[in-house]
């Protein structure tokens, strides 16, 4: 009788460690769960680079000439016509963005998967800066102090847009925008 309590108890401690690693979630854990409306820090940190440039060049030409003589006289003609082209751009743009701000939880879906929203505006020297961040976290990717990287974020959409004096001198004028539509400029 006691071969076979010791049989089921093997049984039974095998069949628990046999369980799925993945899904395992011990009696005592630091696991947090989170409930909508509840805040998170995200700490932005972005650096953005770009580069492009392009160049074509055509060059054309055509040449027609007669040639006549006789014995006295020699006479010849020609007309030659030729026309190129070149032309070469390049863009570049760079950014760097860090900062932090709060965001809110308002959707909790499967597998632990958070999505949050969050904006802030600031104002410095009557310039109106606003940014806004939405996406997709792992519950398990938030740090114990709550907070998270902006590049841990899926599915991230982040947005900074201002408004002043700078962004409405950056902006051209509108003879400028004008004659550039017709291709004056």
């Amino acid at each position: 009788m006691l071969k076979i309590k010791y049989l089921l108890l093997g049984i039974i401690c095998s069949s628990a460690f046999a369980a799925d690693i993945d899904k395992y979630q011990p009696l005592v854990s630091d696991a947090k769960s989170y409930s909508l409306g509840e805040p998170i820090v995200v700490y932005v940190v972005e650096t953005t680079s770009a580069e492009a440039s392009a160049g074509t060049g055509v060059e054309k030409k055509t040449d027609i000439s007669a040639r006549a003589h006789n014995t006295s006289n020699e006479v010849s003609a020609g007309v030659g016509i030729g026309a190129s082209d070149e032309g070469n751009g390049k863009t570049s743009r760079k950014g760097k963005v860090s900062t932090q701000l709060s965001a809110t939880v308002v959707e909790i879906l499967p597998e632990g998967m958070l999505r949050i929203n969050g904006a802030q505006t600031i104002t410095i020297n009557g310039e109106k800066q606003s940014i806004t961040v939405t996406g997709l976290i792992r519950a398990k990717d938030v740090s114990k102090n709550n907070s998270i990287f902006s590049y841990q974020i899926s599915e991230a959409k982040l947005e900074i847009s201002g408004i002043g004096d700078i962004s409405r001198s950056q902006k051209q004028n509108i003879l400028y925008r004008f004659f550039n539509s017709l291709g004056v400029l």
